[in-house]
């Protein structure tokens, strides 16, 4: 195990378990919080889908969708279908939300996590929690 830490490759298994932990902590954190907030926010206005958003901001290099956390503390990509049932002769659409589950790398997840706490905190203490 020796030649391995001098060659490096100790060092790196040692950071893949840091990130690991990292992110075992922040969802951890993340559910203790999402719990405590009540009620939870509808993310942009929606009838359906309670949420606040998790994205890190510019400069992050994500390409992804809109992340959210939900209630139970995880994180999922918001989706809005819109659709025109023109049946009525009037010019109406129908909205529908959703989440699903996303997978994200521990550097990712970091980035969205931290976002994430600092949006729950703010809603929590606006909550007087």
């Amino acid at each position: 195990m020796a030649d391995a830490d001098r060659s490096g490759l100790g060092a790196g298994a040692q950071a893949g378990d840091g990130l690991e932990r990292a992110v075992a902590e922040l969802r951890q954190r993340l559910a203790a919080l999402a719990q405590e907030i009540d009620p939870f926010p509808y993310f942009l206005n929606s009838d359906e889908v309670q949420a606040v958003e998790a994205e890190p901001g510019e400069g992050s290099g994500a390409d992804r969708g809109c992340i959210v956390v939900c209630p139970d503390g995880e994180m999922y990509e918001f989706n809005i279908k819109l659709e025109d049932p023109g049946m009525t002769g009037y010019v109406s659409v129908v909205r529908w939300d959703s989440v699903k589950p996303v997978e994200l790398t521990p550097e990712e997840y970091i980035a969205y996590a931290t976002n994430a706490l600092r949006t729950l905190e703010r809603v929590a203490a606006e909550q007087g929690r």
